[in-house]
């Protein structure tokens, strides 16, 4: 539920909300802006087994024109591949063009307002599964009569730099993330000003699987919040430095060199155990050697956990 929720809170931001639709639907226009989106239910039920039961989008928004409601859009977040997502994102949109039937405005008109559901994919491998006939075993005399139903998916980290760059929210810095990892193996923190700091760190944290995000964000204390502030903004760069600096200055409170080496000896083995990125960029930011990453692994802390 913790996880969940961190994936969600940056995406119901309007900025953000609006950004992933223009970068990944529109080119980075500002087709749809944060001003005239509005908060939908994500909760909508359906029958089974002869009980109510519930199901929740992860994000939902009305695109609105003044009081007229252009769609709705609906965000899916997956960190691994589902074969049956086409079943379920016929679910949530059924459950939503059902809700504007009997509607005043629709029996007027006799039209629904679309509705844009994006499944936001964020692992390494491609996802093969876009429409109902792959989840479906079909009789070859049925398949004249079984509507393919199509769904949007989008390989976060299969995006190129180029499209990277449409995006002008936080949003730019999580999928700039994932893309470097399956580019390059590794990971070069962003310079970009971040907007909703907490925010951003509860997504990677729960993307990655890694507390190392949970960590920097809670050892990034407010007044160095401020100073980078000052200083032009807040950057994943700033957060990761200091992150790393700490173990520095736990070994200079020590006041001898072997002090600082088991600072930085420190900070190399928390993150190699919290995975969170290739061991040879652990070298680069630490100056130690692969091999003794793996061994300071293998070894108690040598300084008090944080």
């Amino acid at each position: 539920m913790k996880k969940d929720l961190a994936e969600k809170t940056l995406e119901s931001y309007n900025d953000v909300f609006a950004d992933i639709v223009n970068g990944l639907l529109f080119g980075g226009q500002e087709i749809v802006k944060e001003t005239d989106l509005v908060d939908a239910d994500s909760a909508s039920q359906y029958k089974a087994e002869g009980k109510i039961r519930e199901q929740r989008r992860d994000v939902a928004k009305f695109w609105m024109k003044g009081k007229i409601r252009l769609c709705l859009y609906g965000f899916e977040n997956q960190t691994k591949k589902d074969r049956l997502m086409p079943a379920r994102i016929i679910s949530y949109d059924g459950a939503s063009y059902r809700d504007q039937i009997g509607k005043k405005n629709v029996l007027a008109s006799g039209k629904l307002s679309p509705v844009v559901t994006l499944v936001l994919y964020f692992g390494m491998s491609k996802w093969r599964n876009r429409n109902l006939y792959s989840c479906l075993e079909i009789p070859p005399e049925l398949k004249d009569y079984i509507s393919n139903y199509r769904i949007n998916v989008f390989e976060i980290a299969w995006l190129t730099p180029d499209e990277v760059s449409r995006f002008k929210s936080d949003f730019k810095i999580v999928a700039d993330y994932f893309v470097q990892l399956r580019m390059n193996k590794n990971y070069i923190p962003s310079r970009d000003t971040i907007r909703h700091v907490d925010e951003v760190m509860g997504m990677m944290s729960a993307l990655t699987g890694s507390r190392l995000y949970e960590n920097v964000q809670q050892e990034f204390d407010m007044e160095t919040r401020r100073k980078e502030r000052d200083a032009g903004g807040v950057t994943m760069a700033g957060l990761f430095e200091q992150w790393r600096n700490e173990g520095v200055e736990e070994g200079i409170k020590l006041g001898t060199s072997q002090g600082i080496s088991q600072g930085i000896n420190e900070t190399a083995r928390k993150m190699f155990l919290m995975n969170v990125c290739p061991v040879e960029q652990i070298s680069k930011v630490t100056g130690l050697s692969v091999e003794e990453i793996r061994r300071l692994a293998e070894e108690k802390p040598t300084l008090a956990s944080r």
